[in-house]
């Protein structure tokens, strides 16, 4: 397989009018290729390695999560699934097949670029080159943790410990009952830990209901999820509000829960 080309986005976005809102909004950073099937997407990265992937779930030859678990298996490049499918399955079904995000359609404008744009610099920070390595730094290279496609299913943030693929969660080897929107909204910003994340984007992460966004729905499973994490006994990551902007997971619980200053605009 080629080397992995950072300035190339691969979109996998059988509605042409979807597909053409993309490259409005992508084609000023990157070059673009542009397929409608999950035949076309195969057929190109059998030729190259994009520095990304946009994948839409409902395609027209193939299962879109069947696709994206395929598609983790033969290349390194992060998938962003953008899709009109939106309920909390294909969400949980994409991250543990292999997407590293999940957009509902639609979206904000500029929020596929700046995600894209994240995902990449990610990348970039633990992808290792796929020519020829110096002999002393093969082992390295070959790690599978330092692949982007090799994350680890299991997120440990002091005593606290999240099984993405087992959908449980634990502190100090006990068991923390959550209900699915706790579960999803934790999720989320452990996965984004240290991240601030607006109440519309913590929303359209987790894939909840649509009321969530924007609705005082969303504050209270907050509250309530960070009430049971309060309640845990051991080292556990705190959830802080971010006034006037949504929510950020901390390593250590603030004492008091003190409220952080919106980000720098």
């Amino acid at each position: 397989m080629s080397n992995w080309d950072r300035h190339t986005v691969l979109l996998v976005e059988p509605d042409d009018e979807a597909a053409a809102q993309l490259v409005d909004e992508l084609s000023p950073r990157y070059r673009l290729a542009v397929v409608g099937s999950a035949a076309a997407a195969r057929a190109w990265l059998g030729a190259a390695t994009p520095g990304a992937i946009v994948l839409e779930l409902a395609l027209p030859d193939a299962d879109g999560l069947i696709f994206c678990a395929h598609m983790r298996s033969r290349t390194v490049a992060p998938i962003l699934v953008y899709t009109v499918r939106s309920d909390t399955r294909d969400l949980l079904l994409s991250l543990r097949l292999g997407a590293d995000d999940f957009v509902p359609k639609p979206a904000e404008p500029g929020e596929i670029d700046a995600r894209v744009g994240a995902l990449i610099r990610r990348a970039n920070r633990t992808a290792r080159p796929r020519g020829r390595t110096a002999p002393a730094a093969q082992s390295a290279a070959a790690a599978p943790t330092n692949a982007p496609s090799a994350r680890p299913t299991v997120q440990r943030i002091g005593d606290l410990t999240i099984d993405r693929e087992g959908l449980s969660v634990s502190v100090g080897g006990r068991p923390l009952y959550l209900t699915a929107s706790e579960l999803r909204i934790l999720l989320v910003l452990a996965r984004h830990l240290n991240e601030p994340l607006s109440r519309a984007e913590l929303a359209r992460l987790s894939g909840g209901p649509e009321h969530l966004a924007g609705s005082r729905s969303l504050d209270m499973h907050v509250r309530r999820l960070r009430a049971k994490l309060r309640g845990a006994h051991g080292q556990i990551p705190g959830i802080v509000p971010v006034r006037g902007f949504g929510y950020r997971m901390v390593h250590a619980a603030p004492v008091g829960g003190k409220e952080l200053a919106p980000p720098a605009a």
